[in-house]
C-alpha cells in the first residue's frame, strides 16, 4: 500500500487512509493548530480504518507548544490483570492480511 497524504497551506497529515489524511488537512487549512487536526484524523481513522485503530486504541502524542517545553502524553489505556467473566472467541477476517482471534469478555 502506498502511502497517503494530503497537503495544506499550514503543514502536511500522513495517514493510512486518504480520508484519514484530507480530514487532518482541512483542519490545519481551516485555521486548526497540529494537535486539532490529529484529534479530526483519530476519528475519522477509527471509521476509514476500522480494524487499524478505533477508540479504544492507543499511542503516544508529542507536543510541543511554541516557546513551551514538549510533552510526551502516552494514550495507552490500563488493562485488567485477569478476564473479568468468561472470554468469548471471536475470530475477524482481514482479507488479505489474515485471521486474527480476539478474547470478548
Amino acid at each position: 500500500m502506498r502511502p497517503q497524504y494530503a497537503p495544506s497551506m499550514r503543514g502536511a497529515v500522513a495517514a493510512g487512509h486518504p480520508l484519514t489524511a484530507a480530514a487532518g488537512a482541512r483542519v490545519l487549512a481551516e485555521g486548526g493548530n497540529a494537535v486539532d487536526a490529529c484529534i479530526a484524523a483519530a476519528f475519522v481513522a477509527a471509521v476509514a480504518e476500522g480494524p487499524l485503530t478505533g477508540p479504544a486504541g492507543g499511542g503516544f502524542l508529542l507536543v510541543h507548544e511554541p516557546g513551551g517545553e514538549t510533552v510526551v502524553l502516552d494514550c495507552f489505556f490500563a488493562c485488567p490483570t485477569e478476564p473479568l467473566g468468561e472470554l468469548v472467541e471471536v475470530v475477524v477476517d482481514f482479507a488479505d492480511a489474515g485471521t486474527q482471534a480476539f478474547r470478548v469478555g
